[in-house]
């Protein structure tokens, strides 16, 4: 066989990046996972490693912000996460919010950087699940459409090569009996006058020439045919469990992508409440609900996010590892991998099992597992020439009566076999012929490309990549969010003496001594205060 239109590997861009790193002196070979239980366990232990890294990143984080919540307002101010403070009686006060509002102000920066922090959230979110969610569905269906493939050229190599069982039991038989026809001692016996008859001779010669040819196919490759037959219907088996497994899956739905509605709408409310915070608009009701079940909720989001980043990058230190082999020997590609995973998985490299998945996988390039079949194939062509040759001659009853007469014998039987088996080598060739098609590499070898390089490498590899750097980007946002909490929460409007006593904290609103913000003077008068709301 050929390898024309040769199919390479391409290198996923993040796969370099995360094949074998962050282990920490673990190993980064998969194939351990097939190994003994150490060899396992190294793997494992690589991948929990690195998961714990992750996790301490957030966990650092989550501890400080339960630090600076311990150390209170007076200490670290809006950092521990309660509300704004601004003096309201000072002559600076002025009643127009809206026209002299400093950029300058800590409170302004702070809750623009949360709005900024809850965009954020919002469109890593969307675009990590669309995007994650989107590649794993192509891997999906790339899986399952070779699948399909898989499943019709194994029925139909099956089909064949039964319907050739029973006809190569009978072709064995005949041909038996036609070797032993066509011997010199059963074929004429006894008449030393046959070699002087010229169109005797000719048959003869015919005969001794389709002997070897006959005595070459032995019993029809029976057991190469029978082994093949055998490998279409566990292929055929196995292409069956995958579609089962993958023709119910859709990702891409509606009911997929529920989880976006908590992870916009929650920033969102979080979004509008900084917004009234900013232009002093408070309702007791609203602030309640934003205080007691929005932020808590949001907080349960991003713990979600972190360990589902967490998860991810374990994901893709895997796919990483299969698809980009560095701690293995060989290329670095997944050919390597699975042709060193398939001896841990009982094919050493003396099956045939392995050295049909050596021949696809290396582009045809080793030696070719069905050459004995295509030898049959050649051998039964040869065959069935000279015996066509012969039965042509034995038609002829100018040539067969001297013959008949010479060695007392009629050869109507050896005739009628020879056509017998002629038509029969004809049905096999056929089949072989179609068979030998089915597992060329122009059929075979883009199927397998597409599942391990397009599926398993490209598409799931993408997937995983939006779902981690999504998440990861998620986590880091709603990480600001939680810290700058007092974002959120309306500004509390204190008397000059508490504020003086309060100016050198963080808590003030002001950068400078003598900086107030604007604010309508009716807006406070109307509204009261409730200090729950701020803790």
């Amino acid at each position: 066989m050929s390898n024309e239109g040769e199919i390479t590997f391409r290198e996923h861009r993040f796969a370099s990046a995360f094949s074998g790193s962050l282990r920490f002196g673990r190993s980064g070979d998969i194939t351990n996972l097939f190994g003994t239980s150490e060899e396992s366990e190294d793997y494992i232990y690589g991948l929990i490693y690195m998961g714990i890294f992750m996790m301490t990143l957030f966990l650092v984080w989550f501890f400080a912000i339960i630090f600076l919540r311990c150390m209170g307002k007076h200490r670290v101010g809006f950092w521990a996460g309660q509300g704004f403070q601004q003096a309201v009686d000072d002559p600076g006060y002025t009643e127009k919010p809206y026209e002299r509002a400093s950029f300058r102000l800590r409170s302004t920066r702070v809750r623009i950087w949360f709005l900024l922090c809850s965009l954020v959230f919002i469109i890593f979110s969307i675009l990590s699940v669309t995007n994650g969610l989107s590649n794993l569905q192509s891997t999906v269906d790339t899986v399952s459409y070779n699948s399909y493939v898989v499943d019709g050229l194994s029925r139909e190599a099956s089909d064949i090569l039964s319907s050739v069982k029973g006809v190569r039991e009978t072709a064995v038989r005949i041909k038996e009996q036609l070797v032993t026809e066509l011997n010199g001692d059963n074929f004429c016996p006894g008449n030393a006058l046959l070699e002087d008859s010229g169109a005797s001779t000719k048959i003869v010669s015919q005969a001794n020439q389709a002997i070897p040819y006959l005595t070459e196919l032995e019993n029809f490759a029976g057991d190469d045919l029978d082994g093949l037959e055998s490998a279409a219907n566990e292929l055929q088996s196995a292409a069956g469990t995958v579609q089962e497994e993958t023709d119910n899956i859709d990702l891409t739905s509606w009911q997929s992508l529920i989880i976006l509605i908590p992870f916009t709408i929650i920033p969102a409310i979080l979004m509008s409440a900084t917004i009234l915070a900013m232009f002093d608009a408070h309702f007791h009701l609203f602030t309640c609900l934003v205080n007691w079940i929005i932020f808590p909720l949001f907080f349960i989001l991003v713990i979600s996010a972190c360990i589902i980043s967490t998860v991810m990058i374990i994901a893709v230190g895997i796919n990483s590892d299969f698809c980009l082999p560095k701690d293995q020997n060989g290329p670095q590609t997944v050919d390597t991998t699975v042709l060193n995973i398939l001896p841990l998985q009982g094919y050493p490299n003396t099956t045939n099992e392995y050295k049909l998945a050596e021949f696809y996988i290396t582009n045809c390039q080793t030696r070719d597992p069905f050459e004995q079949i295509e030898r049959l194939e050649v051998q039964l062509k040869n065959a069935s020439v000279y015996l066509e040759q012969l039965g042509a001659t034995m038609s002829n009853t100018d040539s067969m009566a001297p013959l008949e007469l010479l060695c007392n014998r009629d050869f109507e039987s050896v005739r009628l076999m020879i056509i017998d088996i002629v038509d029969i080598m004809q049905v096999v060739v056929n089949a072989l012929s179609r068979t030998i098609a089915l597992t060329k590499c122009d059929t075979i070898v883009p199927i397998y490309a597409s599942t391990a390089y397009d599926a398993t490498c490209d598409y799931s590899m993408t997937a995983l990549m939006w779902l981690f750097m999504g998440m990861l980007v998620v986590a880091f946002a709603g990480f600001w969010m939680l810290t700058l909490r007092s974002a959120y929460k309306p500004t509390q409007y204190i008397d000059s003496q508490e504020f003086g006593a309060a100016k050198d904290s963080p808590m003030n609103d002001n950068d400078e001594e003598d900086e107030y913000p604007a604010r309508r003077q009716s807006n406070h008068d109307n509204q009261s205060v409730d200090d729950s709301l701020y803790y």
